[in-house]
């Protein structure tokens, strides 16, 4: 679909409000952010209670859920696992919340025109069902223990994805609750409660593109629920990842009317990952011009450029930032700091006894392209010698109102692909065929296609234009020269990008999978500069 943007600049900037300088999350784990931009280590109470018969096994917990308020200075107010709530002092608020505890989010916002009342916003279900949303009241101030006004009350009731966020209303002063739903009827929509201070929760239902798998299992229908929702810093759009949704597992992301609750239009479905099934966590860059993505079980950290005029360019501008090293880490949620940084959970599981951590990474510059965005993938470790325990998730964090108007930015129309015609592909590839192309140039210590390749490209674009049922496999090797890692981080690359061509050209992203196996399975002996670039090679397999 083609994008047409205008882009309306205006003054933006927070009303006076700081991001949380404390995280807690996962099992008593933290991160404090008060000294600078380089966060450290603290622990916290999620995973504990002081409650008799609900002690946790530490590396057993469910802790993807959390939450952390502040005050207008980033200072804690009070913080959450889904099942408790503490404030600052790690005081143990005298309630137990209803919560699904798994990959669901928790969201916390403060009730509009109300000093120190907020509102805790949790999924009600058990595993990965989500039966409904509750919410509980309570009220806290600098230095107070927390009042509990009313808990586990009913906010929406059905089937609802895990995914959700909070969006300030453009008024200044109110918000929006947004969720998915999961039900046969409402796997496409989006349902906007408005958070105003008569808490009457008026409910805006809206469809969306993207269907979320459903089956007929043996005591009714099973839906995928798990998956994660953001919103952007204009608060105009939001993405949704749907994990575990098979092939066709994508990112949506739609505009959304902060004014009337409304998601009006879909922006763009990313469907290019090396496993759509595996979508996870997402976040926007902090100027909103870049859109990264994790797949969990793969390893993988995809960035996208979202500012380009077509859905095809969107998916084509994938950037692997962390293409697997198969160490059985899991990818988690992202986040962004009060450094503007965005961090990322690794989650290594049983492996996390040999390595002495769980790790958290870290995209420095999230702003800049490629490798320029710094990501460091153990940049911070949650030592498990402390019986602190890190899992997929991050906490959600208070989201203020803005200085900019709600506008409408985005017009959408079809995507227009133009076809080769002109003459008859030299190359034939069926399925089951793996044409191997040696020499496969690029630009030179670099992953950008040189002009020779494209016109071989073109030939098998040719081919997958005539044969629509046609896939392709794209396998990318090296020699021998240089570090191992390295190969195979190149070889992973330029398949992406020999891969991103296509699709650039409006081939459809299920119809492509690629691979970088880097010096692995070598043609013949890495002996002599002839059998080396013999090796330097992509390969295409049809099916």
């Amino acid at each position: 679909m083609k994008l047409i943007m205008l882009f309306i600049h205006l003054g933006l900037f927070a009303i006076g409000q700081s991001s949380p300088d404390k995280w807690y999350f996962g099992y008593q784990s933290g991160l404090n952010f008060s000294q600078g931009d380089n966060p450290y280590v603290i622990r916290g109470q999620t995973g504990e209670t002081k409650q008799k018969g609900i002690q946790n096994e530490w590396m057993n917990v469910e802790n993807e859920l959390s939450t952390v308020m502040s005050d207008d200075e980033g200072r804690v107010l009070f913080y959450s696992d889904g099942s408790r709530i503490w404030d600052n002092h790690y005081h143990e608020a005298e309630v137990l919340l209803q919560s699904s505890n798994s990959h669901a989010q928790i969201l916390s916002v403060k009730t509009p025109n109300k000093d120190d009342e907020y509102l805790l916003i949790h999924p009600r279900g058990s595993g990965n069902n989500v039966t409904g949303w509750d919410f509980t009241q309570i009220t806290v101030g600098e230095n107070e223990r927390i009042n509990v006004i009313q808990s586990n009350k009913a906010l929406l009731v059905g089937n609802y994805m895990q995914a959700a966020t909070i969006v300030p209303h453009c008024n200044g002063i109110d918000y929006w609750a947004v969720f998915h739903g999961a039900g046969l009827k409402s796997r496409q929509s989006y349902e906007s409660v408005l958070i105003d201070s008569s808490l009457t929760f008026k409910k805006v239902v809206s469809k969306g593109k993207y269907a979320l798998s459903v089956s007929k299992g043996k005591h009714g229908f099973l839906y995928k629920s798990i998956g994660i929702m953001n919103v952007n810093h204009k608060h105009n759009q939001l993405a949704t990842t749907f994990f575990k949704n098979g092939t066709n597992g994508v990112c949506e992301i739609v505009n959304f009317n902060n004014k009337t609750g409304v998601v009006d239009a879909t922006f763009a479905q990313i469907n290019n990952f090396s496993d759509p099934d595996d979508v996870y966590g997402v976040a926007f860059s902090p100027n909103d011009s870049l859109l990264y993505i994790t797949e969990c079980e793969g390893e993988k950290l995809n960035q996208y450029e979202i500012y380009y005029q077509y859905e095809s360019q969107i998916n084509a501008s994938r950037k692997l930032l962390h293409y697997g090293h198969q160490t059985n880490a899991r990818f988690g949620q992202i986040q962004e700091g009060p450094n503007k940084r965005l961090y990322i959970p690794m989650d290594f599981q049983g492996r996390a006894y040999e390595l002495g951590c769980n790790f958290i990474g870290e995209i420095e510059y999230p702003n800049r392209l490629g490798e320029n965005a710094k990501w460091r993938s153990e940049q911070i470790c949650i030592p498990v010698e402390y019986k602190m325990h890190l899992g997929l998730g991050l906490p959600s964090l208070p989201i203020y109102h803005i200085e900019y108007p709600q506008e409408k930015i985005i017009t959408i129309s079809p995507d227009t692909i133009v076809e080769i015609t002109e003459y008859e592909a030299a190359i034939k590839i069926s399925t089951g065929d793996t044409i191997i192309l040696p020499n496969f140039t690029f630009e030179s210590n670099s992953i950008e296609l040189t002009d020779s390749a494209k016109i071989i490209l073109q030939e098998i674009l040719l081919v997958l234009q005539s044969n629509p049922v046609l896939k392709l496999k794209i396998h990318g090797y090296t020699d021998d020269v240089g570090d191992f890692r390295e190969n195979l981080a190149l070889s992973e690359n330029r398949a992406l990008s020999v891969k991103n061509y296509f699709i650039s050209k409006g081939i459809p992203p299920v119809r492509l999978e690629s691979k970088g196996y880097g010096e692995t399975r070598p043609l013949s002996p890495n002996n002599s500069e002839a059998s080396r670039a013999l090796n330097r090679r992509v390969e295409f397999i049809g099916e």
